[in-house]
């Protein structure tokens, strides 16, 4: 037969009641209502709060119990207000119409309610570990509800404590967990219901360090989420941007960069950065992200077997995460170097994200990297000719591939299928795409680097296969392009690899520069005249300008100094300046 037992939990000796309910369960179902627990024996059913009738109702029947006169009176609106006051409690309840009975007016004991307070939790707080007692004043200096990984990171305890004081904390009606609507048990928040932080406030508030202390760890963690967020906007494929979907990973951004703080190439700290990851993991073990960051700390460190088994980990997590593919395909081509395993992945990301130019250039590398340098080219200058990439250091990426790609594939002609003229046309394509990035001011230091070496084959391959057209228009792009591969380690081998009868000024290492004026300039046309003492008229066109801005400067009469070159009408000026930005 089930019998109902409302007991005092707190107020009894443990051993005894757990021996009489194990003796008693054998005989009986039991349902103890308590705010206490009893650990292992029980098997907790939660019960929800009072509404406001069933309050009123409860009073009146206590009322009529207890022949109380003056709370028969009372209309349901001042029992409601009552109630209210009252948070609703059952205990609470009953410790008032109790007082009432001892002859007290209803607003008297209302007026007086510390000894309700004392009455309902006194007996609770005292048996609480320090540890929860900790969390609760954390919880009440934070000023609003906190989730697990808050309440780590604002008390310091480790994970094990931390959930051994909640639990302590949920057996009674100090503190309550809420679960989100959709249900995500890992995103609970941990609170303190106004009944019970109207008697903390009374008897036990937190001091003032306390609360200053907690306020300003929340600050950090508020720097933390802003920073990642910061980096997320400006690029998310930067490895310190991070993906945060809800509080708890707010929270975990602190841990992860510190640990990025700690792992930084000049004063690396590695047991410390490894030290914080292993107290995220043990706060939200199923966040990608801390794997993901421990691989980049293991594999900068030359564990690579330990990165790969965390970007293993991480993926299991988020299978389908851009960002995740797009780390773990870089990790395995250039940290492992193997790009057969890194190819599938970089065409997942690419196949979720086919407009972004880093999914697109990390795919193009693992197929250019295994000879498929034709459709590595297209899949760029397709992504290139949409216009789509609005970062200006993408398109220096993406251009640099391609003449990269170019340079490699000539090499294949030449090696392997001996065709000069495809090689040759392949290293032209190379020479267009370093033009348009000219003429729209985007090289940089790789860019160079990648032309230099396709100008070094162009050459070599000219020299031993080319006639004296090929060999002129060799002379002619070394001479167009000279001041960027002066910039380059293929300088010197360009320069030697040249015989003292090529048709360029670059072979004897001069440098002549002209001085002459601007004429026959339009706004309206891409090329112009220059009038000098030297050569009197000679032809340039904007591709000439060493670099493209300033052509928007010409006027008629600009001075500008100029190299002497050649085209197939003759002679014209090349690697024009603008004079007075030289001064």
């Amino acid at each position: 037969m089930p019998v109902n037992c409302p007991v005092v939990l707190e107020t009894i000796a443990g051993e005894e009641i757990r021996l009489f309910i194990r003796e008693a369960q054998q005989r009986c179902k039991i349902a103890i209502t308590s705010r206490v627990g009893l650990g292992e024996l029980e098997f907790p059913r939660k019960l929800t709060g009072l509404t406001e009738q069933e309050s009123t109702q409860l009073i009146r029947e206590i009322a009529k119990v207890r022949n109380s006169e003056v709370l028969k009176k009372l209309s349901n609106k001042q029992l409601a207000d009552i109630s209210q006051q009252l948070h609703f409690n059952p205990l609470a309840m009953k410790w008032f119409v109790n007082s009432v009975d001892t002859g007290k007016a209803p607003k008297e004991v209302l007026n007086h309610k510390a000894n309700l307070l004392n009455f309902c939790f006194s007996n609770v707080y005292e048996q609480l570990s320090d540890h929860a007692k900790l969390i609760l004043m954390t919880i009440l200096s934070a000023r609003r509800p906190l989730n697990d990984a808050e309440v780590n990171f604002l008390t310091g305890l480790s994970p094990l404590y931390m959930r051994k004081a909640l639990n302590s904390l949920f057996v009674t009606t100090l503190a309550k967990r809420e679960v989100p609507a959709r249900g995500d048990i890992s995103e609970c928040v941990y609170s303190i219901s106004e009944f019970a932080k109207s008697f903390l406030l009374t008897e036990h508030p937190p001091n003032k360090e306390l609360v200053q202390s907690v306020n300003k760890k929340m600050k950090q963690l508020t720097g933390s989420f802003e920073q990642a967020t910061l980096r997320s906007d400006i690029n998310e494929f930067n490895m310190k941007a991070l993906e945060i979907r809800n509080q708890n990973e707010k929270v975990i951004a602190r841990y992860l960069h510190e640990a990025l703080r700690c792992s930084h190439p000049r004063h690396p700290r590695f047991d410390e950065a490894l030290s914080l990851l292993a107290q995220a993991k043990d706060i939200v073990p199923n966040y990608f992200e801390i794997y993901r960051v421990s691989a980049f700390i293991k594999s900068f460190k030359g564990d690579l077997l330990g990165a790969e088994e965390d970007y293993k980990v991480a993926l299991d997590i988020e299978p389908d995460n851009v960002r995740l593919l797009y780390f773990y395909s870089g990790f395995l081509m250039y940290q492992i170097d193997d790009v057969s395993a890194a190819t599938p992945y970089a065409k997942r990301a690419y196949d979720l994200r086919p407009d972004s130019p880093e999914t697109a250039s990390m795919y193009a590398r693992c197929i250019g990297y295994q000879g498929k340098y034709e459709q590595a080219i297209l899949l760029l200058r397709k992504l290139m000719n949409q216009g789509a990439i609005a970062s200006v250091k993408s398109r220096k990426i993406l251009s640099s591939i391609i003449i990269n790609f170019y340079r490699r594939w000539a090499n294949i002609d030449i090696e392997i299928n001996k065709d000069f003229k495809s090689a040759i046309e392949k290293l032209r394509e190379a020479e267009k795409i370093f033009q348009e990035a000219e003429m729209a001011s985007e090289i940089d230091h790789g860019m160079i680097k990648d032309f230099s070496e396709a100008v070094f084959y162009m050459l070599s391959y000219s020299l031993e296969y080319g006639d004296e057209d090929d060999k002129n228009k060799v002379a002619q792009v070394i001479e167009r392009y000279q001041l960027y591969i002066e910039q380059s380690k293929d300088y010197s081998r360009i320069k030697e690899l040249i015989p003292e009868n090529f048709s360029t000024c670059f072979i004897a290492g001069e440098k002549k520069i002209y001085t002459g004026i601007v004429s026959n300039y339009q706004d309206d046309r891409t090329y112009a005249f220059i009038r000098s003492e030297a050569h009197g008229r000679l032809y340039f066109n904007k591709g000439e300008m060493i670099s493209s801005k300033e052509w928007s400067k010409l006027n008629e009469g600009t001075m500008v100094q100029y190299s002497l070159g050649t085209n197939s009408q003759g002679e014209c000026a090349t690697r024009v300046k603008v004079f007075d930005q030289l001064r």
